[in-house]
């Protein structure tokens, strides 16, 4: 135990560390030694710095009796304190019923939406919370567990935002390296009583068991185990400080945002490391739900294959997101319905050569290359056809019953149908996909899949270069 121990000290450094002076601080509490503690601390603090402090607790209803002696004892607390505050009382039980995930996670989104709301009702900057080191070095191998990377390393940060329901809070954790045994030494000596939740002796929820078993074990390897997560989460951070920013300048540079979407060019993706592509597909989901915690590296194995496969493909992910393949484009959306971002084409249409067209949201480009090129590639927007200038005309349209071509290196043809099941192309997408034909409505490209041996070019000939680009960002 540390005998020169002072929190106050702490909290200031905390304070003057992160210019908070003057700073409006809504505080977390549950009734428990910790959350007591930091609510203690930050009132002696709110003179010398100006600070204007308010109270929160949720009763999550769990523990009939308990729950509301806790509810009883923080609100005794606030008033004692003469501190602003606002309860709650919630049937946690009952929401859980019409809920697909864990109690845990739902306590914790319920938790952050009351302090949200409440943040707001007070209108303040920060809500600052308990957690010590001994939480860290819990949270820290409960990540190691779950096979986290850098991220679950770092455990949490002093100050960090968090979203749920496109709400976002500040959450503001000054203890985070004080121990659970030096915030009890400090109770003690002010003579500050708390309540002790015993659903936190229970070895049911993993945190717990980590607590009262795992970590116990671990200690007898190293006594000084906490600080050593500690000082692992602090060395970690300022590396990850520099690759998210790297991976956020990458995300700025290629993406296109629009309101229910992001889309990228499947090379640029594919150039990033592998280390920068998990921060840019993560950063993705920031940017479409709430956060990103439930994106994990098996998630980003399965957009990596998604890109390199052919167009239509489509992976669900976390948060009602889906990935999709659309040509040379990787789109995360929150669609409903994904395929409809093929755009539909109703009709038949000449395209323009040399020149631009715009088939609704098909952008089409022909020129005519020096030398022709043998650039066939059954996931790519760009194709090399035969051309003959003097019968310039060429057409885009869907496929139709009876639609045969002769796949490129084949002797015989093949029924468009047969061909689009075979590449397991979705039913959805099959009358999206667009057909170049030619005059005679021979079909000369399945578009982004594969070329006719009629397109074929050669040395000798005349070549078209065809570029199908979608235009996401209308």
């Amino acid at each position: 135990m540390n005998s020169n121990f002072d929190l106050n000290k702490i909290i200031a450094k905390s304070i003057e560390s992160n210019k908070l002076n003057k700073f409006r601080i809504l505080v977390g509490v549950s009734g428990g030694p910790d959350s007591v503690a930091l609510l203690h601390s930050l009132n002696d603090m709110k003179d010398k710095y100006d600070l204007s402090i308010f109270g929160a607790h949720l009763n999550h209803g769990l523990r009939s009796t308990d729950s509301s002696n806790d509810q009883k004892f923080v609100e005794k607390k606030f008033s004692e304190l003469k501190i602003p505050f606002v309860t709650k009382q919630i049937n946690l039980n009952e929401i859980v019923k019409n809920e697909s995930s864990s109690l845990e996670n739902i306590a914790r989104i319920e938790r952050h939406k009351f302090l949200f709301d409440t943040s707001n009702h007070f209108n303040t900057s920060l809500v600052a919370l308990g957690h010590h080191i001994d939480d860290q070095a819990e949270t820290i191998i409960l990540h190691i567990l779950r096979g986290s990377g850098l991220d679950g390393i770092r455990g949490m940060n002093e100050i960090s935002k968090r979203k749920i329901d496109n709400q976002e809070i500040n959450i503001y954790r000054p203890l985070l390296g004080t121990s659970r045994q030096d915030i009890l030494k400090y109770l003690s000596e002010k003579n500050i009583n708390f309540h002790i939740d015993a659903t936190n002796y229970s070895t049911k929820h993993t945190r717990n068991s980590i607590r009262h078993s795992l970590m116990p074990q671990l200690e007898t390897y190293n006594p000084e185990i906490k600080k050593s997560l500690h000082r692992l989460s602090e060395s970690v951070k300022y590396d990850l400080i520099f690759l998210e920013e790297f991976a956020k300048n990458q995300f700025n540079e290629i993406s296109e945002i629009t309101q229910n979407q992001i889309a990228f060019k499947t090379q640029k993706l594919l150039d990033l490391s592998p280390a920068i592509l998990f921060r840019v597909i993560k950063h993705s989901f920031t940017q479409l739900t709430d956060n990103h915690q439930d994106i994990e590296m098996i998630h980003i194995k399965m957009i990596e294959s998604l890109i390199k496969g052919g167009t239509g493909k489509k992976i669900q992910l976390p948060k009602n997101l889906t990935a999709i393949k659309q040509y040379d484009q990787l789109i995360i959306t929150t669609n409903k319905n994904p395929d409809s971002l093929f755009p539909e084409i109703d009709k038949i249409f000449s395209i323009n050569i040399p020149g631009t067209t715009i088939i609704n949201n098909w952008q089409i480009t022909t020129t005519s290359p020096k030398k022709p090129f043998n650039c066939e590639n059954p996931s790519s927007n760009i194709a090399y056809i035969k051309y003959n200038s003097k019968n310039n005309h060429l057409y885009v349209r869907k496929r139709k019953k009876g639609d045969k071509f002769l796949p490129s290196g084949m002797t015989n043809h093949k029924k468009i149908q047969d061909y689009m099941v075979d590449q397991k192309i979705p039913q959805s997408l099959r009358d999206r996909i667009p057909l170049l034909v030619n005059e005679k409505d021979e079909i000369l490209w399945v578009v982004g899949w594969r070329t006719s041996e009629l397109a074929k070019t050669s040395d000798e000939q005349e070549t078209l270069k065809i570029n199908f680009q979608l235009q996401t960002n209308t």
